[in-house]
């Protein structure tokens, strides 16, 4: 038909095919994105929660300041840990985790090796307590999921 006008069935195939992929690519984008969002804004509470601690007991007074455990930063130590709810709320510092307990806090106070008479170094680890993490060697550098600070605690000189 020489006067017929619109599309072929090839020109419509093609057209949607085209389609296809361009939508199953903005999905996937849409996904990782909201993956990402989501790891920021745990992350967010993460560090939030281990400066509160670590303000926390940079705030004890020197004779309240006791060293911890060497591996306290690898295991639940009693004293030396605790679980908090999704709003960051403490729920116990049991060994194990209370029901309701979406992240694990750890610290370490050591003394520091060049001066332990005059200085602590004061270490939390935040991470979520379900995750892999909590029971795995303490790794060189902080994964995806947890965060670590590290701060420094020196009496006062008289």
């Amino acid at each position: 038909m020489k006067g017929a006008r619109g599309f072929s069935l090839l020109e419509v195939l093609v057209a949607v095919s085209i389609l296809t992929v361009a939508l199953s690519a903005l999905a996937g984008l849409c996904a990782a994105a909201t993956r990402a969002n989501a790891v920021a804004g745990s992350m967010s509470v993460e560090t939030i929660l281990a400066g509160q601690k670590m303000e926390q007991l940079r705030a004890l007074g020197w004779d309240e300041v006791a060293p911890s455990a060497d591996d306290a930063l690898v295991r639940n130590v009693p004293g030396a840990c605790d679980f908090l709810d999704a709003a960051g709320r403490p729920l116990g510092d049991e060994p194990d985790a209370p029901p309701g307990a979406v992240y694990l806090r750890r610290w370490s106070i050591v003394p520091l090796p060049a001066d332990p008479d005059a200085a602590v170094v004061i270490q939390v680890r935040v991470m979520r307590a379900g995750s892999g993490l909590a029971d795995a060697p303490l790794p060189r550098a902080p994964g995806p999921d947890e965060v670590r600070l590290v701060g420094l605690k020196a009496r006062k000189a008289e």
